[in-house]
């Protein structure tokens, strides 16, 4: 599934999409006071360029994406993550079976420009209070009980688009969590803080 991101900078909010697919609920949410960007207090970061992904992240367990279960993920600078093996396309294309990705901005993104992208994987035993707070969101929005074990978290921050100005940036942030079953992933943007589309595309592939 996929959407064109809708912003309307006058009232500077989203328009909101939920998604849902086999045991996997996506959530497209607007960033407010009441849930802002997500603290990252031990980084990594991606390396400057266009087209860039992250090393294989280490993860706890297993991670369900539709009826497909991973064990591996990477970060793009372009805006996504990708599961199984990392993607090097610097622009979006359509949602096909090679493209086991989960998109917050899928977009042509050059952080030799302006910007940084990094993540941190967090986990209930090290981060209880954060995990906590982002498991009763989740569980509040889709009114379920949902106690997260771990979850990736990746920032753009600042990023500018290929060819484009260090003046003209964005940033936002994504994130996916799972209990071992049932796996969601939230989608975070301020309407202030994204200055370019590019063609932008948000959405999913699970199978």
């Amino acid at each position: 599934s996929s959407s064109k991101l809708q912003c309307s900078m006058s009232t500077s909010k989203i328009f909101l999409r939920f998604f849902a697919l086999s045991s996997t609920v996506w959530v497209l949410v607007a960033a407010t006071e009441a849930h802002p960007f997500l603290e990252l207090d031990n980084p990594s970061f991606l390396s400057k360029g266009n087209a860039i992904s992250s090393a294989r992240i280490n993860i706890p367990s297993s991670f369900r994406l539709g009826i497909v279960t991973h064990y591996r993920v990477f970060v793009s600078t372009n805006g996504y993550f990708s599961f199984e093996a990392p993607r090097f396309s610097c622009c979006p294309t359509s949602f096909n079976s090679s493209n086991h990705i989960v998109a917050p901005f899928w977009a042509d993104v050059d952080t030799r420009i302006a910007g940084d992208v990094s993540y941190q994987v967090f986990n209930a035993s090290s981060s209880p209070e954060l995990m906590e707070e982002v498991s009763a969101f989740i569980a509040t929005k889709q009114d379920v009980p949902f106690a997260g074990q771990w979850m990736l978290v990746a920032d753009w921050s600042g990023v500018s688009s290929y060819r484009g100005s260090p003046a003209t940036t964005n940033s936002f942030q994504g994130l996916v969590i799972t209990n071992g079953s049932v796996s969601y992933a939230v989608f975070t943007y301020k309407c202030g803080l994204l200055e370019w589309s590019g063609d932008a595309v948000i959405g999913f592939r699970s199978e």
